[in-house]
């Protein structure tokens, strides 16, 4: 199993720009320069960039459409997603608390580092650019943001299963499906492999590509605050069911049986129903059916 890379090394690939006792700005080095012409020094400079057009009070999560940043053009075009925490909001045991990060790490260190995580397993996946952070002098976490390349083009998983069943051509709409089952069960084979789940792997996190002149289509994983590696070993099998069983949550209302069927054979390496992929199959609705009972 591959162990995790302590965020902020040079294996890990992100440079501190700053980082106090009450805020942090990490910037992945392929983004280095475009900070530094940007003048991008702080978390808070990249903060007021990005929520100019959004006054506060902020929601709970404020998520910012694709921008190009500083200049426009026809640069690339980043993706801004902030995680908020009012200060009215005083419960230690609410989702949204302030209290809940108290020292601790916050979603958008943890996405920033499986991002890293998910590429050097060769997963497809947002690239990285930035995360910052804003804590008071108690520690506990006012914001954090998450900073990626946007990535053009795409749909979401169930929108590209509906989008290919209006599809005229039945042969092209099949063999597209297809190439998407397999790409998805291959990477999810990967990660498993590696110790790593995603933990939050539903349909939305899901997002496709379909490339110009007929291409192949292009599978992408985002939206990764959850995940990571595991050293217990004894977790590795329930952890493995869950996200397995989250993609089928979704592929029940997208995709048929046989295409259901076909993306566990491809995930267990099989081109039959063997024991061993019945087995996992009776898991996996086990878990779905008693995680989400409705549907």
């Amino acid at each position: 199993m591959r162990a995790p890379v302590p965020l902020g090394t040079e294996a890990d690939g992100s440079v501190r720009v700053e980082r106090t006792r009450r805020a942090a700005l990490w910037v992945d080095v392929r983004w280095r320069a475009r900070f530094e012409q940007s003048k991008w020094r702080s978390g808070k400079a990249v903060l007021d960039h990005f929520t100019r057009g959004h006054p506060p009070p902020w929601p709970r999560m404020l998520i910012v459409p694709p921008d190009p940043g500083p200049g426009g053009g026809d640069g690339p075009r980043f993706f801004f997603k902030l995680y908020n925490h009012p200060e009215w909001d005083w419960r230690p045991w609410h989702k949204y608390s302030r209290w809940r990060y108290w020292w601790r790490e916050s979603k958008a260190s943890r996405e920033f580092r499986n991002y890293g995580n998910l590429e050097r397993l060769g997963i497809p996946c947002a690239q990285r650019v930035a995360w910052g952070e804003r804590r008071d002098l108690l520690g506990r976490l006012r914001w954090a943001f998450i900073l990626t390349e946007a990535i053009p083009e795409v749909v979401t998983l169930p929108e590209f299963f509906q989008i290919q069943a209006r599809h005229p051509d039945a042969g092209l709409r099949r063999s597209r499906r297809i190439r998407v089952i397999r790409q998805l069960a291959d990477m999810t084979r990967r990660i498993h492999a590696a110790g790593f789940f995603h933990n939050d792997l539903y349909g939305r996190n899901v997002l496709v590509r379909l490339l110009p002149a007929g291409g192949d289509p292009e599978v992408y994983w985002i939206d990764c605050p959850k995940g990571g590696y595991n050293a217990r070993e004894s977790r590795h099998r329930r952890l493995r069911i869950k996200d397995l069983a989250s993609l089928d949550l979704t592929a029940m209302a997208v995709a048929t049986r046989p295409e259901r069927l076909r993306f566990l054979l491809e995930y267990c390496g099989e081109r039959r129903l063997t024991p061993s992929v019945r087995h996992l199959i009776l898991d996996v609705v086990r878990y779905r059916q008693s995680r989400w009972p409705v549907g």
